[in-house]
């Protein structure tokens, strides 16, 4: 999902993920690739966040980070490998940022 400044704001408050900027070269390929989102980049991998209506005790409009890629090595070098997407343990009530 595409988060709002104030939603990214507020994962970036809450687990410390800074958004990955939108004007970066390579921002364009993982739209295209992945779809219209916020993307996250972590120690893990590439994140998304989606809405989670089911999570508990994670406020009143919970988001769970959603892997969609992991660091590998290639050739010598770091590089995103597209995952199947799995869902973590992380969310963040986005409520109060809408």
């Amino acid at each position: 999902m595409k988060l709002t400044d104030a939603q990214a704001d507020k994962v970036k408050d809450a687990i410390g993920l800074e958004p990955f900027p939108e004007d970066a070269p390579v921002a364009a390929q993982l739209k295209e690739h992945f779809g219209d989102h916020t993307f996250f980049v972590a120690e893990a991998g590439l994140f998304v966040f989606e809405k989670d209506d089911n999570a508990e005790d994670a406020g009143d409009d919970p988001a769970r980070a959603i892997q969609i890629a992991q660091w590998t090595e290639k050739d010598g070098q770091q590089a995103l490998a597209v995952v199947e997407p799995q869902a973590t343990t992380t969310t963040v009530d986005l409520a109060e940022a809408a």
